[in-house]
């Protein structure tokens, strides 16, 4: 679960960074507010949904058991509302009509629409599943079966001696 989180918590950190780079404050923000673009709003949406994927990627390979894909979708989901209830977009409405943030600060200076911010968990949630899937899927076609209990027990050596095909001629000529 933690190696999903980190890698969840890392993609999106990269990917929204350099988003805000790229695009730049004129980009991200209405022209004259605070209001989130459209195209912030879609790349926010795909770059998170893409956190979540690598995240669920990440958990899957890391482990085989689901409860820690769906612990990491409850932190998730958890962490995805109690942003969306806080909405940290009102401490950027104090800082006055001739505050022009630079572009790093304007990914979080927009004002992002309430249900696009309560929609983000459904989308982790999505995402962090299919990711799981996904490196499960891989996995299993990559990794042999794992031997059974009979052939990883430990074996006697004079056991050995004593079966029939140890003293058969074709094991001697080998």
């Amino acid at each position: 679960m933690l190696a999903g989180f980190l890698a969840m918590s890392g993609v999106a950190l990269a990917s929204f960074l350099a988003a805000s780079a790229l695009l730049g404050t004129e980009r991200i923000l209405v022209p004259g507010s605070f209001e989130a673009s459209s195209l912030w709003n879609a790349v926010t949406i795909v770059l998170g949904f893409a956190a979540a994927i690598a995240g669920g990627l990440a958990c899957g390979w890391v482990t085989r058991r689901a409860a820690a894909t769906y612990t990491l979708v409850g932190v998730a989901a958890l962490f995805g509302v109690a942003f969306a209830a806080m909405n940290p977009n009102l401490a950027w409405q104090d800082r006055g009509a001739g505050f022009v943030p630079t572009s790093f600060e304007a990914q979080f200076a927009a004002r992002i629409p309430a249900w696009l911010l309560f929609s983000y968990p459904a989308l982790d949630t999505i995402g962090i599943l299919l990711g799981a899937a996904l490196a499960r899927r891989t996995r299993d076609r990559s990794t042999p079966p794992a031997p059974s209990p009979i052939d990883s027990a430990p074996r006697c050596p004079e056991a050995d001696d004593h079966r029939p095909e140890a003293n058969s001629p074709s094991v001697e000529a080998e």
